[in-house]
């Protein structure tokens, strides 16, 4: 059975709220060492929001260059845990600035 979803709660404001919000939890330290989120929580989160009838076209492109982000930092994840020369601090850098500066430029 395919579940029907609500979009009617994500509102333009709502978006660009959840956009910097998502920013700020996958480019955390903490879950990073912690991986306290699956990948494919924030992936879920990051595809509601692409799918909302109100998402404005600038939306759109920052949450896409957020899913970028977060699948380049999980593939770091995914490697530096098979080997231990990675610090965490490395991969918090990696793929960061295309957001921060979309997110920047929306405002």
């Amino acid at each position: 059975m395919v579940q029907q979803r609500d979009f009617t709660y994500i509102t333009e404001p709502f978006i660009e709220r959840e956009i910097e919000h998502l920013a700020r939890m996958i480019r955390s330290r903490h879950w990073h060492r912690s991986v306290a989120w699956p990948v494919s929580y924030w992936r879920e989160r990051i595809e509601r929001l692409r799918q909302a009838p109100a998402a404005a076209p600038g939306q759109q492109a920052q949450l896409l260059s957020l899913l970028v982000e977060l699948e380049g930092i999980a593939a770091q994840l995914e490697s530096s845990s098979s080997s231990s020369s990675s610090t965490h601090g490395e991969m918090l850098h990696i793929g960061a600035q295309p957001v921060r500066a979309a997110i920047g430029n929306a405002r």
